[in-house]
């Protein structure tokens, strides 16, 4: 007991304050040796802590400062943590939700934009020449500019729009050919020339034409159909590449007759082939299929000054997707004189079965994962706020 007090009289006086004599005059009143050292831990501990201390601190503010954390703290912890988590698997699916979104805006939900040129009308006095385009439920919008072919002529050119398709009459042509003879490759128009005759579908160019082959030849004459004047220019030098849309089989003297049916609306050029010793005289004939336009509203009467004209198929749709059915619409452009008619259309964004698919697809994503995303904060927050209020309500 003695070798104890010396020691904590050595430790005391080492200190900065002064000394307590109580440690001298009474050592014995100490219970035991172990709470003695207690006691003088905790006089070592608080004197060493205010002599080394400033503006005031003591023991007491050093032990609440190094206090173990209460039960708060690792609830809050575990609460952002778990708002981290969630805003990061929201920000993955709205990524996710952005990329596929671009995908579908640029490969699949994009409208797409056709041009269709055709030449309307020819020299002959039978107008007026129709026109029929067929607009399906896919196209949003379609414009059209009509051009004279050739400017001194004044141009008249009517655009006409209809739920059904218009009733069809026939008008038929007849025109005796001049006799040719000898190896060569001829025109063999309706028209005089070079002048190709404009038909549309559904119209027939009927050829009988008479072969004398004193030659003995294996294919005596052929006719060929043509539908561009390039294609059927380049017909005529000898040895040329032949490039027709039909041709005919070979004509003999027994059987000469054939007939070219229209599938499109166009001008079309005929040529013939004949062998050596064979000539050829013939006639044809041309059914041309025309469109009645009697009862039709006008939509509006194009001039070389006001020339094009624009229509839209959904008054809803704003080119993007119509909210309301719409049927097949046609427009039948008419005109006086020989013509270049050019046709812009555009589709809209989200149309047919597959786009539609597609593009519900994308929304009920969107509300899904939303609604998923949402749900789970929620659970996660009410459960991490009951866990929190057990614990508090357990100190």
């Amino acid at each position: 007991m003695a070798a104890k007090n010396k020691a904590s009289i050595s430790i005391v006086e080492e200190g900065s304050g002064p000394q307590s004599p109580e440690l001298y005059k009474q050592p014995e009143q100490a219970v035991d040796s172990g709470e003695n050292a207690n006691l003088l831990a905790g006089t070592i501990q608080g004197r060493s802590i205010s002599g080394s201390g400033s503006n005031g601190y003591n023991a007491t503010n050093t032990a609440n400062e190094n206090s173990p954390p209460t039960e708060e703290e690792p609830c809050t912890k575990k609460f952002k943590c778990l708002t981290a988590t969630i805003i990061a698997l929201l920000a993955v699916i709205v990524l996710m939700l952005v990329g596929y979104n671009s995908y579908l805006w640029t490969t699949e939900l994009k409208s797409q934009h056709y041009s269709l040129n055709a030449i309307i009308g020819d020299a002959s006095e039978s107008e007026p020449f129709t026109f029929l385009l067929q607009i399906n439920s896919t196209i949003s919008s379609a414009a059209v500019t009509v051009t004279a072919m050739k400017p001194d002529l004044e141009l008249k050119a009517d655009v006409y729009q209809s739920i059904s398709k218009p009733p069809e009459y026939t008008a038929i042509l007849h025109k005796n050919l001049p006799k040719l003879t000898g190896k060569s490759r001829y025109n063999y128009n309706y028209l005089d020339g070079d002048q190709p005759v404009y038909l549309t579908p559904g119209s027939s160019l009927l050829y009988d034409v008479s072969i004398s082959n004193n030659s003995g030849s294996t294919c005596p004459a052929r006719l060929y159909l043509f539908n561009s004047q390039t294609t059927y220019d380049s017909f005529f030098p000898p040895d040329a590449t032949i490039d027709p849309i039909d041709k005919s089989p070979c004509l003999f003297p027994d059987n000469g007759t054939w007939s070219f049916n229209i599938t499109d609306s166009s001008a079309y050029y005929v040529a013939i082939a004949i062998d050596t010793g064979v000539s050829a005289l013939g006639n044809v004939t041309v059914e041309r299929i025309q469109y009645n336009t009697t009862g039709l509203q006008l939509d509006k009467q194009l001039t070389p000054a006001n020339p094009s004209h624009a229509i839209t198929t959904c008054d809803t749709g704003n080119g993007f997707l119509c909210t309301t059915q719409i049927d097949d619409t046609y427009l039948i452009v008419s005109v006086n004189k020989e013509s270049l008619v050019d046709f812009q259309l555009k589709t809209f964004q989200v149309y047919g079965t597959l786009k539609i698919a597609l593009f519900s697809l994308m929304l009920f994503l969107v509300v899904v994962l939303l609604i998923l995303v949402i749900a789970i904060f929620v659970i996660a927050a009410s459960m991490s706020c009951k866990s929190c209020n057990a614990k508090g309500s357990k100190r």
